[in-house]
């Protein structure tokens, strides 16, 4: 193959993965809680149990978005280094510093 004909790679999509947002859902349930509880303590209640209830319950809600964000992660076209990328059209390898073309699903050479 010629230097002038661009190289291709295609890369795999990876989700977020089932355990980690099972942790983050109970995480959040439990900050809520702690954040809850601490409402209770005179003097920090308000602070500290405001900023545990809002952390815990963005945790809680924000876990599932998981199902819906996924990245494409593959080897460099030019030099095989791994990359990912989430949603761009072009990005930079971080081992050779060539700019890679995300087009359709795949990772092209410029």
């Amino acid at each position: 193959m010629d230097e002038s004909t661009p190289r291709m790679t295609t890369p795999e999509r990876r989700e977020m993965k089932l355990k980690w947002m099972g942790i983050m859902l109970a995480a959040g349930t439990v900050m809520c809680g702690v954040g809850l509880a601490l409402f209770a303590v005179p003097g920090i209640g308000g602070t500290a149990g405001t900023l545990g209830f809002l952390l815990g319950t963005m945790l809680f809600f924000l876990a599932p978005i998981g199902f819906f964000i996924s990245i494409l992660a593959g080897p460099c076209p030019y030099c095989g280094h791994d990359v990912a990328v989430y949603r761009a059209k072009a990005i930079t390898c971080s081992a050779c510093k060539q700019r890679i073309l995300v087009r359709g699903g795949k990772f092209y050479t410029t």
